[in-house]
């Protein structure tokens, strides 16, 4: 777990940090910043999973600080530390998502209590993200079974195989990217003139028929993919690998 201290008063840095590294040994404090600018280029470069920040600092205040980082890092847990008892300042901090605002000087169970919250979440939620890593590279791989057996159909369809999965075009999409590197398109494309390249070389079909049984209901668009994918003209394909015999 990483952590980031940022407060303008070194004794309450140093204390905060020392209170970590007794309570939570495993954890990195990746920096103690000064103020609000230097808390969020540490931020950015560091990538904590947790901030303590004080609202009142130079150069740029907590609150500005946490808009900034929440538009780079929105999962990021952060707890407000305080002097000031303000609503005002609560109802932003609610508003920015924050997990706690904890008034100075902090009492240190809560601070245990708050911290070990931010934990508790943080570790849930990566367990919840790699669940679902999991669920789409499984949906890529259902979705692969369902194209080897449907390519060579013109009517195969994104929509349709996302459909036949009960998912979004979007998951699908996503998952395939993901476990591929191919979106649905590029993929199915892939293994349609893998197939022609194969009829070109072996067998002596039309160039219409291939296209056909490859799932492209017209010659003329089936030589011009093909000629997009492989750099050269079905003909020329044919020619050039021909197996004799």
């Amino acid at each position: 777990m990483k952590i980031l201290i940022a407060d303008d008063e070194r004794t309450i840095r140093n204390g905060l940090a020392g209170l970590i590294r007794n309570w939570f040994p495993s954890w990195e404090i990746v920096g103690l910043a000064e103020n609000g600018k230097q808390a969020l280029r540490i931020a950015t470069q560091e990538k904590p999973q947790i901030v303590l920040v004080d609202i009142n600092m130079p150069e740029m205040n907590g609150l500005e600080m946490i808009e900034k980082l929440r538009s780079i890092m929105p999962r990021i847990q952060v707890v407000i530390l305080s002097g000031y008892d303000q609503f005002s300042y609560a109802q932003q901090g609610i508003r920015l998502g924050v997990l706690d605002y904890l008034l100075k000087p902090v009492d240190r169970e809560q601070l245990f209590m708050v911290l070990r919250e931010a934990g508790e979440r943080i570790a849930k939620e990566t367990v919840e993200r790699v669940e679902e890593m999991a669920d789409e590279l499984s949906l890529a791989r259902q979705a692969r079974v369902l194209l080897e057996g449907r390519f060579t159909d013109p009517e195969t369809t994104l929509n349709g195989i996302a459909g036949a999965l009960h998912v979004s075009a979007s998951s699908l999409t996503r998952s395939m990217q993901k476990e591929f590197g191919m979106s649905f398109g590029e993929y199915i494309t892939a293994l349609r003139i893998g197939k022609a390249c194969c009829l070109l070389s072996n067998t002596e079909q039309k160039m219409y028929e291939i296209a056909e049984n490859c799932g492209y209901g017209s010659q003329h668009y089936f030589s011009r993919v093909f000629r997009k994918q492989r750099g050269e003209t079905p003909q020329t394909y044919r020619k050039t690998n021909r197996k004799k015999g």
